[in-house]
């Protein structure tokens, strides 16, 4: 019960901190250092996690299960889409045409 909890709240927090950082990244009424600042703090985020799973699918091939490896890599690829996706997302919201 305590195990769900912490979880709970753990996803709770890194979901706030990441939607945070783009919001932050992506609007015209915050100055441009802090823009820059939580973008690189969120593509610190998703770089490390992109990362990690690359070295598991590196290891995965090394180790001679390449079906394996490659549906890693395509999960990697995805992440990647989905990050590019989420910054265009927001930042053709924030910065409309009014």
């Amino acid at each position: 019960f305590m195990e769900a909890q912490m979880e709970f709240i753990i996803e709770f927090i890194l979901e706030i901190v990441i939607e945070g950082t783009i919001e932050l990244g992506t609007s015209k009424k915050v100055a441009l250092s802090i823009r820059i600042m939580a973008l690189l703090i969120f593509l610190a985020i998703y770089g490390a996690l992109i990362g990690v799973i690359a070295m598991v699918g590196i290891g995965i091939w090394q180790d001679g299960n390449v079906p394996l490896s490659l549906m890693v890599f395509g999960i990697d690829i995805c992440i990647v889409m989905m990050v590019v996706y989420w910054i265009v997302k927001q930042y053709r919201k924030n910065h409309k045409r009014h």
